[in-house]
């Protein structure tokens, strides 16, 4: 039995689990079976807080209260570690700022220094690929978790050595 990281890109599994029904997950049970048969080493989750103008509204400062819980539930789970980048407004869009850098950095850190044998990723972006090529030549295998119904680039999925459809069936099993 080795040893797994997950990496969680949490904008695109809340697309997921937003399209099966707003599914409320367990993360705990879900990555410990994503990395099975392996022992779960850590899961890094990576995500911004929401946007809040200066002054919040009520709206932005529920949202930001709710984001505040369920960050902090998953920081009591053992083995999680949370990873926040934040949000830059540009011409009234927002974009998420060093989530891809960070999730790059601790990927990379592990695999290369031989604290996991298995490397697995819950994201559909291709900006990962590089990532997933510098960690090809240290041994540690490669897994990308995806949902088929959501577009996803060819490129992150030859990337990686091993593929897993995320389906409702699978994310119903690990519903809170």
């Amino acid at each position: 039995m080795g040893r797994a990281a997950v990496f969680i890109d949490e904008g695109y599994f809340d697309v997921v689990t937003k399209n099966y029904g707003n599914l409320r997950i367990d993360y705990e049970s879900f990555t410990d079976e994503l990395c099975d048969p392996d022992r779960r080493f850590r899961t890094y989750w990576y995500h911004c807080p929401p946007w809040q103008d200066d002054p919040p509204t009520s709206d932005q400062r529920e949202r930001f209260g709710n984001y505040q819980k369920f960050k902090d539930a998953l920081s009591y789970l053992p083995r999680f570690k949370i990873r926040e980048g934040g949000l830059q407004k540009i011409n009234e869009e927002f974009k998420q700022k060093k989530v891809d850098i960070m999730l790059a950095v601790d990927a990379v850190k592990l695999a290369s220094t031989g604290k996991i044998d298995r490397a697995i990723f819950v994201t559909g972006d291709s900006d990962f690929v590089p990532v997933i090529e510098s960690i090809d030549g240290t041994g540690v295998t490669t897994t990308l978790c995806y949902d088929p119904n959501q577009p996803i680039h060819n490129s992150i999925r030859s990337a990686v050595d091993e593929r897993f459809e995320l389906n409702k069936d699978f994310l119903n099993n690990h519903r809170r």
